[in-house]
């Protein structure tokens, strides 16, 4: 049996990991793909302010391609560029 293979192409690979505080709540906070761009932009924001440490990386098309998707992830562990909030 073949196995078809998806290449995706569209754009880069963005991934991103925070550290909140334990008391922070939003009920607004559900499903990023039901906000508006307002929302989102909005909330991004906040979270970034309010976040005790946060990262947002970007892995492109080729690097994803080369490594696959699940070893991308390890590229990303090891170049993660980690923001600390005072």
């Amino acid at each position: 049996m073949k196995r078809a293979r998806v290449v995706w192409r569209e754009g880069p690979l963005v991934v991103s990991a925070l550290i909140l505080p334990s008391e922070y709540i939003n009920a607004e906070i559900k499903d990023s793909k039901k906000l508006t761009a307002l929302q989102c932009a909005k909330l991004s924001a906040e979270i970034i302010t309010i976040a005790i440490s946060y990262t947002i990386e970007i892995i492109s098309v080729e690097m994803v391609e080369k490594l696959n998707p699940k070893q991308a992830k390890y590229y990303w562990n090891a170049t993660s560029n980690w923001q600390v909030n005072s």
